[in-house]
C-alpha cells in the first residue's frame, strides 16, 4: 500500500510538472507578446519621426513666407537709401549754390563795404545763430560721446565678429578714401574762398536770401539730427533686443546639453536592461535545456526499470513453466498413489522442497522489489531537483518582468523628454520668429537665407532617402516577424499534442505498474490463479513494450523540434538586436537634425551680427555727412570772419 501511495504522488508531481511546464509555455506567449507591444512601439516612433517631417515642411512654407516679407523690407530698406542719396544730392547742390552765393559776393565786395551797418546788424544776428549752432554742437558732441559709450559696448560685440574684419577693413578704406576726396574738395575750396574775399561784395537783398537758405539749411540740419536721433534709438532697441535674444539662445543651449546628457544617460541604462534581458534569457534557455537533460535522464531511468520488469516477467515464466511441470508429475505420481503411497509422501516432500524453493524465489523477487523503490525514491529526488529548477525558471521570470516594467519606466520617462525636447524647439522656432522680424530692414540676409534653403534642400534629400530605406526595412521585418509567429503557433500547437500523448501514456504505464504491484501482493497460496494473471500480464506488458518503442520515436522527434524551436529563438533574438539597431540610428538621425536645427541659428546669429555690422557702416556714414556739414558751417564762419 505504500508503494502505491507513493506511486500516487509520483504521479501527483508529474502532473504539477506538467502543469509548470504549460505556465511556462504561456510566459512565453507573454513575452512574445510583449516583443509584439515594443514592435508597435517602434511602430508609433516611426509615426512620430513622420510627423516631425510634417512639421518641418510647415517651417520651411513659414521660411518661404518670412523671405518674401524680408525681400519686401528689404526693397523698403532700399527706398529708404534712395531718398537719404536723394537727400545727399539735394545738399550737393545747395552746397554748390553757396558756392556760386560766395563767387557772388566776392564780387560784391565793394557794394558790401558801403553797407556795414547793415552787415553788423546781420552780423550780430549770425552771432546769435552761431551761438545757437554751438548749442547744437555742445548737443552732437554729447550724441558723440553716447556714441564713443555704444562704440565702446559695440567693440565687445565686434570682438566676437572677427570674420568680418576684412569687410569692415575695405568699407574704412572707402570712407577714408572718401574723407580724402572730400578734404580735397574743402580745400581747394577754401583757396577759392580766399581768392575771392577781395572782391567780396553784396547786396542786402541777396545776404537776407543767404540767411534765409541758412535758416531752412539749419532746419534740414535738425531734422537730420532728430533722424539721427531716432535711428540710434531704435538701433539701442535692437541691440537689446539682440542681447536678449542671444542670451535666451545661450539658455536653451544649456538647457537642450542637459536634456541630451539626460538622454544619453538613459539610452545607456536602456542598453544596460536590454544586456541584462538578454543575460536572463540565456539563463532561461540554459535551465530549460538542463530540465530537458534531466528529462532525457529520466526516461532513460524509466527504460532500465522496464528492462528490470522484463527480467521479473522472465523469471516469472520461467517459474510457471516449473509449476505446469510439478502438475504434470504430481498427475502422473496421484495415478500411482494407489499403488505406492511411500512414493505419494516422497512426492509431497518435492513439492514442499519445490514451494520452499518457490518462497525463496518470492523472497528474491520482494527484495528486487525493494530496490526498485529505492530506484523510484531516487527518481523522485531527481524531479525534486527539477521542481527547484523550475522554481528558478520562475524567479527568473518574475526578475525579468520587473526589468520589463523598468524598460517600460525608462521609456516613458523618454518620451517625456522628446515631448520636453519638441517643446523647446517650439521655443526656438517662436524666438527665430522673432530673430527674423528684427532682421527685416537690413541687408545681406538673402544670400545666408539661400545657402540654408541649399543645405535644407540637401537634407530633405538624404532625409526621404533614409525614410525610403527604413520602411522598406520596416515591411521586411513586418513579414518576417509574420512567418515567425505562424511557426511559434504551430510549434505549440504540436508541443500541445505530443505532451497530451505522453502524460496519457505515462498514466497509462503508471497504471500498469500499480495493477502489477497489487496483483503481486495479492494471495501468496493461490499459484494457480496467479499464473493465468501473469500470463495476461505479461501479454500486456508485450503491448505496453511496443507503446514504449512508439514513445521513444516520438520523444525523440521531439527533441529536433525542440532543437529547431532554440535555432528559431536565436533567429529572432538576432531580428530583435537588429530592429534595437535600427532604433539606433533612428536616434542618432534625430541628433542630426538637432545639430542641424543648431547650426542653423548659429547662421542667424552670423547674419545679425553682419547685420550690425550695416548699421555701423550706415551710422558712419551719417556721421561723414554731419562732419561734411559742420566744416561747411566752419567754412561760412570763416567766410563771414
Amino acid at each position: 500500500m505504500e508503494s502505491e501511495i507513493q506511486l500516487e504522488k509520483r504521479v501527483q508531481e508529474i502532473s504539477d510538472f506538467l502543469i509548470q511546464i504549460e505556465s511556462l509555455k504561456e510566459e512565453l506567449a507573454n513575452k512574445i507578446s510583449e516583443l509584439n507591444r515594443n514592435i508597435e512601439e517602434k511602430e508609433t516612433l516611426l509615426s512620430q519621426v513622420k510627423d516631425l517631417e510634417l512639421e518641418l515642411n510647415s517651417i520651411r512654407t513659414e521660411k518661404l513666407e518670412v523671405e518674401e516679407q524680408l525681400k519686401q523690407k528689404n526693397d523698403e530698406v532700399s527706398e529708404s537709401l534712395s531718398k537719404i542719396e536723394t537727400l545727399k544730392e539735394e545738399l550737393e547742390k545747395v552746397t554748390t549754390e553757396q558756392q556760386k552765393t560766395l563767387e557772388e559776393n566776392e564780387s560784391l565786395v565793394l557794394q558790401v563795404n558801403n553797407l556795414n551797418v547793415e552787415l553788423n546788424t546781420l552780423s550780430n544776428q549770425k552771432h546769435e545763430l552761431e551761438e545757437q549752432l554751438r548749442s547744437k554742437s555742445e548737443e552732437l558732441i554729447q550724441l558723440q560721446e553716447e556714441k564713443a559709450e555704444l562704440q565702446d559696448k559695440s567693440s565687445e560685440v565686434e570682438r566676437a565678429l572677427t570674420e568680418k574684419e576684412n569687410e569692415l577693413s575695405t568699407l574704412c578704406k572707402k570712407s577714408e578714401d572718401a574723407e580724402s576726396e572730400a578734404s580735397a574738395r574743402i580745400i581747394a575750396l577754401t583757396a577759392d574762398i580766399e581768392k575771392l574775399k577781395e572782391e567780396l561784395a553784396g547786396k542786402t537783398v541777396e545776404g537776407e536770401r543767404l540767411l534765409e537758405e541758412k535758416e531752412s539749411l539749419a532746419a534740414q540740419v535738425k531734422d537730420l539730427q532728430l533722424e539721427l536721433e531716432t535711428l540710434r534709438h531704435e538701433k539701442d532697441e535692437l541691440e537689446v533686443q539682440i542681447s536678449s535674444k542671444v542670451n535666451e539662445g545661450n539658455q536653451l543651449r544649456e538647457e537642450k546639453s542637459a536634456l541630451e546628457s539626460k538622454i544619453s544617460e538613459l539610452e545607456s541604462t536602456v542598453t544596460e536592461r536590454g544586456d541584462e534581458v538578454v543575460a536572463f534569457q540565456k539563463k532561461l534557455e540554459d535551465v530549460q535545456n538542463e530540465a530537458s537533460t534531466e528529462i532525457a535522464e529520466l526516461q532513460k531511468q524509466v527504460g532500465s526499470l522496464q528492462q528490470q520488469l522484463e527480467l521479473l516477467h522472465s523469471e516469472k515464466s520461467e517459474l510457471e513453466m516449473q509449476i505446469e511441470r510439478s502438475k504434470l508429475e504430481s498427475a502422473e505420481r496421484l495415478s500411482l498413489a494407489e499403488n505406492n503411497n511411500t512414493e505419494l509422501v516422497n512426492k509431497i516432500i518435492e513439492q514442499e522442497r519445490k514451494l520452499k524453493e518457490q518462497e525463496d524465489a518470492f523472497v528474491k523477487l520482494c527484495d528486487e522489489h525493494k530496490q526498485l523503490e529505492l530506484q523510484f525514491q531516487n527518481s523522485e529526488e531527481n524531479l525534486k531537483s527539477s521542481e527547484r529548477k523550475i522554481e528558478e525558471i520562475t524567479q527568473f521570470q518574475n526578475e525579468i518582468d520587473a526589468k520589463n516594467q523598468e524598460v517600460s519606466k525608462l521609456e516613458e520617462e523618454i518620451e517625456e523628454l522628446k515631448r520636453e525636447l519638441e517643446m523647446k524647439v517650439e521655443e526656438i522656432s517662436t524666438l527665430v520668429e522673432n530673430v527674423r522680424n528684427t532682421e527685416v530692414k537690413l541687408r545681406l540676409t538673402n544670400q545666408k537665407l539661400r545657402v540654408t534653403e541649399q543645405l535644407l534642400s540637401e537634407k530633405d534629400e538624404s532625409h526621404l532617402k533614409k525614410e525610403e530605406k527604413l520602411n522598406e526595412e520596416h515591411k521586411l521585418l513586418e513579414d518576417r516577424v509574420a512567418t515567425l509567429s505562424g511557426i511559434i503557433e504551430a510549434y505549440k500547437e504540436a508541443q500541445a499534442k505530443t505532451i497530451t500523448e505522453i502524460t496519457e501514456k505515462v498514466n497509462d504505464t503508471l497504471t500498469g505498474v500499480d495493477a502489477f504491484s497489487m496483483k503481486f501482493e495479492e494471495d501468496y497460496g493461490h499459484l494457480e490463479s496467479r499464473v493465468y494473471e501473469t500470463v495476461n500480464e505479461l501479454k500486456q506488458l508485450n503491448d505496453e513494450k511496443h507503446q514504449e518503442s512508439m514513445l521513444k520515436a516520438r520523444i525523440s522527434e521531439l527533441e529536433s523540434i525542440l532543437h529547431k524551436d532554440e535555432d528559431e529563438k536565436k533567429s529572432l533574438i538576432q531580428s530583435m538586436q537588429q530592429r534595437d539597431e535600427k532604433m539606433g540610428e533612428l536616434e542618432r538621425r534625430m541628433k542630426e537634425k538637432d545639430v542641424g536645427l543648431v547650426n542653423l541659428i548659429e547662421e542667424k546669429r552670423e547674419a545679425i551680427r553682419q547685420l550690425c555690422i550695416l548699421i555701423e557702416y550706415h551710422r558712419n556714414r551719417y556721421d561723414d555727412l554731419k562732419d561734411m556739414v559742420e566744416k561747411t558751417r566752419g567754412a561760412r564762419r570763416q567766410i563771414a570772419a
